[in-house]
């Protein structure tokens, strides 16, 4: 046996023998007993934890076949959900979904059926990962589902423990029964915000899944624990500062999901338009500013380049300033109300909180800035008659008739106002004026035309004109800056770079070796459909670079729908059980045939550790395959 400490992780995802378990942990690897490398290179097999209560496709061909065919294909493991009803109530399967396996027939229930999967899988020698799919058997997820949680109106967290413990001990003295995964996608629901590590037994999913796994451990100390991360298995760093320790050591596994919907900067070309055409876009509305831009220079290089009085500077300055980063604070406050109240309250807290805070910072910078301005032009100004004699505040610019002052308002204040109006506080003045109460006075503008027709240059005083062209200026340096942003923003979320770097971020700091949070990490959810576009490839880059054990999903061809998630209506739940086709499948419908041979080539670069994935070009046809691109 090779020395506590060594490992050899050059190794391919074959299947093992019964002499290399049991499993365990060591840093981010799992190992054998002998510490060699063991990578799950695994496939999803859906349906028990369905209305049928028993893997899809018994009614296509055998499952000795549909085995066969798992382990023919390269994968060395099987990810097997089940749902909580149908281990606790067991229900009868019916027969005329096993009508390719008569054997199976003739009144056999859930676990006999689930037995029958776990046996034709491991006498292939693959490896079984048991999934606590969902407490109600049904489709599942989504964010605004109750299966976020791992207990339920239907299943409390007694009844989830006991599906576990039976399917533990059903199985303790099958070795190829490598592991259970605890819970799929844990998230918050109806006002219950999950937290990691807090102690809390309503909330703190990392507590309950320890209970979980001793439970487990208890049975079987032989097995690993697969702990889904939160927010629907996607954040992970809550483990940074509370790592869940079991009963047995070296035996937890971190488990995440990696859908292209899933990343923030994905939403944008799911939803609304593509990041080239984005690009494209921002090239286009460019033009705006720019051109604005030049007219304001134009003009003001007709009036002598004349510039502003400080305080208005100042003032438009801090306006918008404060408007801007007002603008992120609210939209930041929006998008952490609306992950608050829908999944992911943790993520809320830990993104978008600072993002506030940190807009807060130039908001109230902007806001002085404004108010000094204000006050060096206005304030000053009325501060200093008041002082004179308060009596005269009336005379100040900002009175309530909305008049400039006067003559006959300086006649009043006498000798000590007399002594404030010099030629060029005068002047002065009446720029302040325009400030401070909005003249109608454009005569800056009708210059600006009359030199830029042809005539002399003028010089003019400071009014409102100018005052409209300063902001207009602004606000054309405001949008340019903001489209060439959004320009090369769109060829930064596109990048591997930006997708290592999020990726790491919420995950993959753990597979780095050295720390107190290292730990394997899982992949156990990922997929795609005909497209082989920016989010696959990159995935896969990052998957081989990061030398990540994974579960592609799914297997199926196919997939019963009893209910569908509706935009603005929620879950819509049919009168008859719809069959659909499983976009994301492995098989065709004769679940021998491979429906996408560059998908299992794609696989098959990954299987081995380290991989062997090269980045290719971006081959995906947007107009064909719409977001599922990514790009």
């Amino acid at each position: 046996a090779r020395a506590q400490g060594e490992l050899n992780r050059f190794v391919n995802s074959r299947l093992l023998r019964e002499d290399q378990w049991p499993l365990r942990t060591w840093e981010r690897y799992i190992v054998d007993n002998r510490n060699d490398r063991v990578k799950w290179a695994c496939v999803n097999w859906a349906g028990a934890y369905m209305d049928q209560h028993t893997v899809l496709g018994l009614d296509r061909r055998h499952i000795d076949d549909i085995a066969q065919r798992i382990s023919e294909l390269g994968f060395n493991c099987v990810r097997l959900p089940f749902s909580t009803e149908g281990v606790v109530e067991n229900p009868v399967v019916l027969d005329r979904d096993l009508s390719a396996n008569p054997h199976l027939q003739g009144g056999k229930r859930m676990l006999d059926l689930f037995d029958a999967a776990v046996e034709a899988l491991t006498k292939q020698n693959l490896m079984v990962i048991i999934n606590n799919h969902n407490s109600k058997s049904g489709w599942c997820c989504a964010f605004d589902s109750e299966e976020g949680l791992w207990y339920t109106p239907h299943y409390n967290e007694s009844q989830w423990l006991q599906g576990l413990v039976t399917l533990a001990e059903r199985y303790k003295d099958n070795k190829y029964v490598v592991a259970f995964d605890v819970r799929n996608e844990p998230h918050d629901y109806g006002g219950v915000g999950l937290t990691w590590g807090d102690g809390d037994p309503k909330t703190d999913w990392a507590l309950a899944a320890k209970r979980a796994g001793d439970r487990i451990l208890t049975v079987n100390p032989n097995v690993l624990i697969v702990i889904e991360a939160l927010c629907l298995a996607k954040d992970l760093r809550p483990m940074r500062n509370h790592q869940v320790q079991l009963i047995v050591p070296n035996r937890v596994v971190y488990e995440v999901h990696a859908y292209h919907y899933f990343q923030m900067y994905s939403m944008w070309s799911d939803m609304f338009m593509s990041w080239v055409d984005t690009r494209r876009l921002a090239m286009t509305f460019a033009l705006i500013p720019i051109l604005i831009i030049a007219i304001c220079l134009r003009a003001w290089t007709a009036l002598r380049c004349i510039r502003p009085p400080p305080g208005v500077l100042a003032t438009s300055v801090g306006t918008w300033v404060f408007l801007l980063s007002f603008s992120f604070v609210v939209f930041h406050i929006g998008v952490w109300q609306t992950m608050r109240t829908t999944s992911c309250s943790v993520g809320a807290t830990g993104e978008q909180l600072p993002c506030i805070l940190f807009w807060c910072v130039p908001s109230l910078v902007g806001l002085c800035i404004f108010l000094c301005g204000y006050e060096y032009h206005c304030g000053a100004r009325c501060v200093k008659r008041w002082l004179h004699d308060h009596r005269q505040i009336k005379a100040c610019c900002c009175d309530n008739r909305g008049e400039s002052p006067t003559s006959s308002s300086r006649e009043v204040v006498g000798n000590d106002f007399a002594a404030l109006s010099t030629d060029d506080e005068s002047e002065a003045s009446e720029a302040e004026w325009s400030l401070c109460c909005w003249s109608k006075d454009f005569e800056s503008w009708r210059v600006a035309v009359k030199v830029m027709r042809g005539d002399m240059p003028e010089k003019v005083a400071w009014d409102s004109g100018l005052c409209c062209g300063l902001q207009c200026f602004i606000f054309a340096v405001i949008l340019l800056i903001a489209m060439v942003g959004i320009y090369v923003f769109a060829y930064i979320a596109t990048s591997y770079w930006w997708f290592q770097r999020h990726h790491d971020h919420m995950w993959g700091f753990a597979l780095i070796q050295g720390h107190e949070w290292t730990a394997p990490v899982w992949v156990g959810e990922f997929g795609t459909s005909a497209a082989r576009g920016n989010y696959w490839l990159q995935l896969l880059h990052y998957m081989s670079a990061r030398d990540v054990d994974w579960a592609y999903w799914v297997l199926n061809p196919e997939k019963p729908l009893t209910e569908e998630y509706v935009v603005g209506q929620g879950w819509v739940r049919f009168k008859e059980k719809k069959w659909v086709n499983e976009t994301w499948g492995i098989l065709e419908s004769d679940w021998e045939r491979v429906r996408f041979p560059w998908k299992m080539l794609d696989l098959a670069r990954v299987m081995n550790s380290p991989g062997e994935w090269v980045p290719e070009d971006y081959p995906c046809d947007r107009s064909i395959y719409g977001s599922e691109c990514g790009g």
